[in-house]
């Protein structure tokens, strides 16, 4: 697997930098070859190149250098001495590709050797070449034409040091007439230079002259450069899932000369940290990968002056999409390439007791009503997405899922399931006295309007666990004929809402309602972990209303930012047999919070909590470390 030689040569990197670290401590003289047979990095591309097209040219007490950049390289060494000896020089630390050694002895014929380096290695030396400094006697000959790389608003110019010179003069022009050209910088005594300020998309034209005090050369030969921007940043690629692989392909940016593939498991675009490939290729395919994991991938894209930001990221599942069986979705046999319609049929006609089937969207679809009952056998269904976010639409009016006995419903991240405006039932349905049972990891429920519950509705005997996802944009109209309608959730009698995590928000509850997020009417409700009831509005209950001996015991998360019409902000407890229990974990805000986590209820009937009998209320925030009992008459204001 890629993932396992990148972290194997991770770990033998660090190794050996720690142990290049302890040799340079114990003998800081490492100026000849090396044994590095226990860990090579050059088989992993990790060593410095060769710096090569090494020159010199003698001046004035002085010898000018210029040699070609290497790969890998942070820095180079250079050494120098009278004799063709290397060993016990102490080598000059370079960060560019050119350097003037000054202070020597002229008539003198001087040896110089170079090599890149890096924190892992050192590369291989070059050299030696030969340099004599001389007095001048004349006046030097005309460099050759220099060489240029151009980058945003700026020319790199370097060239090859000419015996006898002292320094050099830059001459920029606009044209490739040399007598329209200005000096751009004079009396440089290496032989390079970065002009700076120009304007992008412009032609530029340079010339080289060199000098000493004898006098100057004539002009060298002409180069030309055109600075300009990095390119634009890649858009969105589109990714193309097989078992362990992707396929990557995107749209060309102008300017673009190569692209940077960036790849990594995860559903952040961070998580794409790892370099695939460096390519001018529109597309490119990503191997190797851990089966049916999702993986985010996005591109940098390059030319000669520089390297975009990072374009937006695609997230993808290395899997086909359609149906699988099996005990867990890793090691689960491809079925077929179906949508969610003809999966749910497949699984009607050859569900056996003890099957468990994952289905993988890979585009938006549209979806009726379905009822998902297999004669009570115990059968798994888990919707999951490729990677990318997928929607469920309700195509008709009524329950988009009625989970009847034995079946678990569990949907995961990047799943949208989306009712309709002019419903009247809820988009899934724990159906009363079964064992039927729906988890939530991950996902969304949203834009439907219900007379019971806009989201869900666990009916007796049933349990619905939210373990992430969101629940939000729902209606619950009580002008629809049923009493106590919730904008999130209903939880009836002696069914049970289990939330560990996830969101409930923005759902409303109106005519004849209670609980914007949640109701719970005889059943029970238990929340905790960083679970959050926020932004719902209700008659009463605009966060939770218990009814009917319903019970709520809160462990932990967060209920802010709720509205009820008449009473209970937060929460609504509406008979004596209901009850609201709080331990030291969770908050429920009052009207002494900040704007946006206070919950409010009308006339001040209890901002945080209001209990119907004896017409109790709550209006102080109800803070983490805080138990709260609704039975009992202590903690009321």
């Amino acid at each position: 697997m890629r993932w396992f030689f990148s972290v194997c040569s991770a770990v033998l990197v660090a190794a050996y930098a720690a142990l290049v670290i302890t040799c340079n401590l114990i003998s800081p003289d490492l100026t000849g070859p090396q044994d590095n047979s226990f860990f090579n990095p050059s088989f992993y591309g990790l060593a410095p190149g060769a710096a090569g097209g090494l020159t010199a040219a003698g001046a004035d007490g002085q010898v000018s250098l210029a040699w070609d950049a290497a790969a890998n390289t942070d820095y180079y060494e250079v050494f120098y001495g009278a004799t063709a000896d290397v060993h016990g020089l102490t080598p000059l630390r370079v960060t560019g590709t050119y350097t003037v050694i000054k202070e020597l002895e002229n008539n003198t014929e001087y040896y110089v050797w170079v090599r890149g380096m890096n924190s892992l290695d050192m590369g291989k030396l070059q050299g030696p070449v030969r340099a004599t400094p001389r007095a001048a006697e004349q006046a030097p000959d005309a460099p050759e034409a220099p060489r240029a790389q151009a980058f945003s608003e700026r020319v790199v110019l370097t060239w090859l040091p000419v015996e006898g010179a002292a320094s050099y003069t830059v001459w920029k022009g606009t044209s490739g007439n040399s007598a329209e050209a200005l000096i751009y910088a004079e009396d440089l005594e290496e032989p390079g230079v970065t002009v700076e300020g120009l304007i992008n998309e412009t032609v530029y034209y340079f010339w080289i002259t060199a000098k000493n005090a004898v006098g100057e050369s004539g002009l060298s030969g002409v180069t030309e450069a055109t600075p300009a921007a990095p390119p634009a940043a890649p858009g969105m690629p589109v990714l193309t899932a097989d078992d362990g692989e992707l396929s990557v392909s995107w749209t060309a940016v102008t300017g673009a000369a190569e692209y940077e593939v960036y790849y990594g498991e995860g559903i952040t675009p961070e998580a794409a940290a790892a370099l695939w490939t460096t390519t001018a290729s529109l597309t490119t395919t990503i191997t190797g990968l851990s089966a049916r994991a999702t993986y985010a991938v996005r591109l940098r894209a390059k030319n000669a002056s520089g390297v975009s930001g990072y374009g937006a990221a695609a997230y993808r599942m290395s899997a086909k999409t359609g149906l699988y069986k099996g005990a867990a979705f890793g090691s689960a046999a491809h079925i077929g390439v179906y949508n969610l319609t003809e999966a749910l049929n497949h699984i009607s006609a050859n569900a056996l007791n003890g099957d468990n089937y994952f289905i993988v969207l890979g585009e938006n679809q549209e979806c009726a009503p379905q009822t998902l009952d297999y004669s009570g056998s115990t059968v798994g269904i888990t919707l999951m997405a490729d990677g990318a976010e997928r929607t469920v639409q309700l195509s008709a009016t009524g329950i988009l899922f009625t989970v009847r006995s034995g079946v678990t419903l569990t949907l995961e991240r990047n799943v949208t399931l989306n009712g309709r405006a002019d419903n009247t039932v809820s988009v899934v349905l724990l159906y009363a006295s079964t064992s039927g049972t729906f988890t939530m990891n991950g996902g969304k429920i949203s834009g439907n309007t219900s007379r019971t519950a806009g989201g869900v509705v666990a009916g007796a005997g049933t349990t619905f666990t939210m373990n992430g996802g969101e629940i939000s944009g729902n209606t619950g109209n009580g002008s629809q004929g049923s009493y106590f309608a919730a904008g999130g959730v209903r939880v009836a009698s002696t069914g049970m809402f289990i939330m560990n995590g996830g969101t409930i928000s923005g759902n409303t509850a109106f005519e004849s309602s209670s609980g914007g997020g949640v109701d719970i009417n005889g059943g029970g409700f238990i929340m905790s972990g960083g679970a959050i009831i926020s932004g719902n509005t209700g008659q009463v209950g605009g966060g939770v209303g218990v009814n009917g001996g319903g019970t709520f015991t809160m462990d932990g998360g967060t209920i802010s930012g709720n509205t009820a019409s008449y009473g209970g902000g937060g929460v609504y407890i509406g008979d004596s047999d209901g009850t609201f229990t709080k331990s030291t974990g969770g908050v429920v805000y009052g009207s002494d919070a900040a704007d946006g986590l206070k919950n409010s209820a009308s006339s001040g009937n209890g901002h945080a909590v209001y209990r119907n009998t004896g017409s109790k209320k709550r209006n102080g925030t109800i803070p983490a470390g805080m138990t709260f009992d609704s039975t009992t008459d202590a903690e009321w204001d």
